[in-house]
């Protein structure tokens, strides 16, 4: 392919070169990334296999693989789980991460990292919660979009924000339906990819399993209308394996490509719904395009996949991100003075536990070690042991790390597996200091039953800290944990699932040589009777009957009722004054950090208000430390929002007695609405005049500075209408006549209509209305032959601008061709050149529309090549002598031929 021309214009080129059935390839995972392979196994029972043409040539092998944390493929560096990266509040290394991670997936023969996760953190029990970023939106999109960002630098690799939306549970995930108001869709469940979208050119999104509001999120109109419309996400949709449930709906909603093999989208169903109208060419060619381009854009046609994996893509640097994400992820919860360690010559730590080591130990007859909790479980099944998402090769343990690091300073190390509890109490007993190392397995397929530690670890917990005072509590978990044992234990340290540099890490962090500077992206509730979702049918959902077990032989849809609406996470525990075992943002160092001298200013821009929040940062201690200042917003009483914000953050790093002057610009135009709340009647997002406050410090409940603002932007706030008026429907042609109306009560400003080829912009064009309620742009479109995205919206007297709409359209000012077919399959007769019979072969870049031959029309719209075949006096027109024929494209382009017949 011609690599000097845009992706839209290599994808046309591809389209124009393929038959509707190698169109077909494309909305499907394995026929469109398998190009020579023509035949599956059927879609459902009793169907004929599902069979293809091969694709046309230049077409790539392109192999997808699963990898929130990291790719799951063998011979990789085992990352931590998401949840450490997000604790460690840093977008650079959430970028760090995806390049190496999306390096190493292309050395493995993998080019489409199904990567990252987000979610929303509804429920701590959620199976998947170490996958995801924690609960709050602008943590989950600004991080997703720089780990894709990252995965998708190497210029050979394509990223996948994952899954859309409101994917908050494991059990029935298939079989449910998240259940909620459009107010809480937007500001909670929705919001992380609008701002995953907006700060990232991530060039595929998967949608979930779950319904939406009683629909099936695959086919749901939110993809369409939502994600790519107000989101303006503009990579494909694929689904999740087995998320798909219709043909029609499904493909009519905006998802593009069913993962995996066919069985929704296969050549038959596509026929058969194109055939009953119920699915239009545009759109299946749309679809196309869109994968296609993704491809592209990701570079995945040009650069083919390694002739033979890598036996082992991990290295040094990869092992050095896994180790920083470990050490900054890691979050010190308590310290009552014991840490660091300090340990002498002679010394003995007692390390007690079955993940501390290498060794197996046999915990309630699953075999468990320091490889449990390297990454998430894969799945917990009666006939089968957990296993682990990442192969989790090259661990080093805490006993290993830690008995090394105890040896310089002349200490030793003695490893207990905790399962004899007096055994365990003995060792503590007898030791300088103690470390019990708990753990909670957790991961796809299912949720966790409680928030307790797993394999008697609360027991254990008590048991060494009633031996030794001195006790350190390392958590390895992938989700909050209930602490019953807190005020026994000097101090907790949550090291999450650490990856396979775990080990080092730890003994980093406990022996002082790094200093903990991570912070929870979620809340540590007391008990699970604090958290948000407190009744069945918030969770786990219910069912007609209002039991929350399935009927027996029932498919019956599990009803969730999102009724906590927008108090999840830190939101529920403020608005409700629930005190939290720990909060959202907290996190100890081994120094301390003063905030003083806060200066808020606001200021108006075109309607929309910035805040800058400034403040000095001191390290108050007496070492080196890293400390994360979070900016939070609370909205005015009559914007009806639970608790306050999160608009902001940094992480900076001080010597002992350095202080830093930290500033946070709150844009009111930035893709998280700092300043706005939805409103689901006029289907915008809007602000609220009133009293607004700042607060800045090192969590969400210790905050030592505020200040407060009032907004007035006046009585219009309400942004303007834009309607497109013209064209009405998609189509090629030559030229295009744009019209768009607008009206706003308090009076319009312009109107515009931009002219993008792909991301670029090659035609602005707009209208000074200069007060009027009501107006109209028109716009006469020349361009050259191509794919374009018409952007238009309108902006009144006091700087609200409409929702930004899109219209596709081809320009197509080129005659389609006719050529008539001789040779020995037609008898010539005479040396005047008239034929017994013709036939023609008619081509145009966009599709040929009709022929009309003699006056005789011939529609045949279905395909850029057309044949009319065998043509003599008395059919179709044709008369003995001369004859004209016509040929129309889409866009009323036409082509005059002339024959004669005997």
């Amino acid at each position: 392919m011609d690599t000097g021309k845009t992706a839209d214009e290599r994808a046309q080129a591809l389209l124009d070169a393929s038959s509707q059935h190698q169109k077909y390839r494309w909305l499907v995972e394995q026929p469109a990334t398998q190009p020579t392979v023509t035949t599956w196994s059927p879609g459902f029972s009793g169907e004929a296999n599902v069979v293809y043409p091969a694709q046309v040539d230049c077409t790539p092998n392109i192999t997808y693989v699963d990898g929130p944390e990291g790719v799951r493929a063998s011979g990789v560096t085992d990352f931590p789980s998401q949840i450490a990266l997000a604790s460690a509040w840093d977008a650079e290394l959430a970028y760090e991460k995806g390049a190496r991670e999306g390096e190493e997936a292309y050395l493995k023969q993998k080019n489409v990292v199904l990567a990252p996760g987000i979610g929303s953190g509804r429920t701590p029990l959620a199976g998947r919660t170490p996958e995801y970023f924690g609960e709050d939106a602008l943590i989950n999109g600004l991080l997703a979009a720089e780990q894709a960002e990252g995965l998708e630098s190497t210029g050979k690799v394509m990223a996948n924000l994952k899954h859309f939306v409101a994917n908050e549970q494991e059990l029935d995930r298939q079989t449910s339906s998240s259940n909620m108001d459009e107010r809480t869709l937007r500001q909670v469940y929705g919001l992380p990819y609008e701002i995953a979208a907006a700060n990232s050119d991530a060039e595929s999104l998967m949608c979930s399993f779950n319904q939406v509001n009683g629909v099936f999120a695959c086919e749901n109109d939110l993809i369409r209308d939502v994600l790519k419309g107000d989101y303006g996400f503009d990579g494909f949709v694929m689904s999740d394996f087995g998320s798909v449930h219709s043909t029609a709906a499904t493909l009519n909603n905006g998802m593009d490509q069913e993962l995996n093999r066919p069985i929704w989208f296969t050549p038959a169903r596509l026929d058969a719904a194109l055939e009953a109208g119920e699915i239009t060419q545009a759109r299946i060619e749309e679809a196309a395009t869109k994968v296609i381009v993704g491809y592209l854009e990701a570079g995945l046609f040009d650069h083919a996949l390694p002739a033979t994996a890598a036996a082992d893509a991990s290295s040094p640097e990869g092992e050095a991100i896994a180790q920083e994400i470990a050490e900054d992820g890691s979050v010190l919860l308590k310290n009552e003075g014991i840490l660091p360690l300090d340990v002498a010559e002679g010394d003995t730590i007692a390390l007690i536990g079955p993940t501390a080591s290498r060794s197996v130990t046999q915990v309630g007859g699953i075999a468990t070690s320091a490889v449990s909790v390297c990454s998430l479980t894969l799945q917990f099944r009666p006939t089968f042991p957990p296993s682990n998402t990442l192969p989790c090769e090259d661990v080093v343990s805490a006993e290993t790390a830690l008995t090394a690091r105890a040896a310089e300073v002349g200490a030793t190390v003695v490893w207990n597996d905790g399962q004899d509890l007096a055994a365990a109490a003995a060792l503590a007993a007898s030791a300088d200091a103690a470390i019990v190392v708990g753990y909670q397995r957790m991961g796809e397929f299912n949720d966790l039953t409680n928030l307790r530690l797993q394999g008697g670890g609360d027991a254990l917990v008590s048991a060494v800290a009633a031996a030794n005072p001195e006790t350190v509590v390392v958590v390895q978990s992938g989700s909050a944990v209930e602490m019953p044992w807190i005020d026994d234990v000097d101090a907790v340290l949550e090291a999450w699932y650490g990856g396979e540099q775990q080990g080092p890490a730890l003994a980093s962090l406990l022996f002082g040589d790094v200093n903990p500077s991570g912070k929870l992206t979620m809340t540590f509730p007391k008990s699970l009777a604090d958290t948000p979702t407190n009744t069945p049918e918030q969770y786990p959902g219910v069912f007609s009957d209002g039991s929350t077990t399935r009927p027996a032989g029932s498919s019956e849809i599990r009803q969730v009722n999102y009724t906590e609406g927008l108090e999840v996470g830190y939101k529920w525990y403020d608005e409700q004054g629930i005190e939290p075992l720990f909060e959202f943002g907290h996190g100890l160092s081994y120094t301390s950090f003063e905030y003083s001298d806060l200066a808020v200013s606001t200021a108006i821009a075109d309607g929309t208000p910035v805040t800058t929040v400034g403040f000095d940062v001191t390290n108050s201690g007496e070492r080196a430390g890293t400390e994360i200042p979070q900016v939070y917003l609370t909205l005015p009483e009559a914007a009806d929002e639970p608790g306050k914000r999160l608009v902001g953050f940094d992480r900076i790093s001080l010597e002992a007695g350095q202080t830093q002057r930290v500033e946070v610009v709150v844009d009111g135009a930035a893709s998280n609405h700092p300043f706005e709340i939805w409103d689901a009647d006029a289907d915008e997002w809007t602000i609220v005049d009133g009293d607004y406050g700042v607060s800045v410090g090192a969590s969400s409940r210790n905050l030592p500075l505020a200040a407060g603002f009032a907004l007035d932007l006046g009585a219009d706030t309400t942004r303007p209408t834009a309607t497109l008026v013209a064209p009405t429907t998609a189509g090629p042609t030559p030229a295009l006549e744009v019209q768009v109306d607008a009206t706003d009560a308090g009076g319009l400003n312009r109107i515009v209509a931009n002219v993008y080829q792909g991301t670029k912009l090659v035609k602005s064009t707009q209208t000074k209305v200069g007060g009027a309620t009501a107006g109209s742009h028109t716009a006469t479109v020349n361009l050259p032959d191509g794919s374009y995205t018409v952007r238009y919206n309108s902006q009144d007297l006091a700087g609200n601008i409409s929702q930004t709409r899109e219209f596709a359209f081809t320009i197509d000012g080129t005659k389609p061709t006719a050529t008539v077919k001789a040779g020995a399959e037609f008898t010539v007769v005479g040396a005047n050149g008239a034929y017994d019979k013709v036939s023609f072969k008619l081509y145009d870049a966009q599709k040929v529309d009709k022929v009309v031959l003699n006056g005789v029309v011939k529609d045949l719209t279905n395909n850029p090549w057309s044949d009319v075949n065998f043509i003599k006096p008395g059919v179709f027109g044709a008369v003995a002598g001369a004859n004209t024929l016509v040929v129309h494209d889409v866009a009323g382009n036409t082509e005059t031929v002339t024959f004669t017949l005997n």
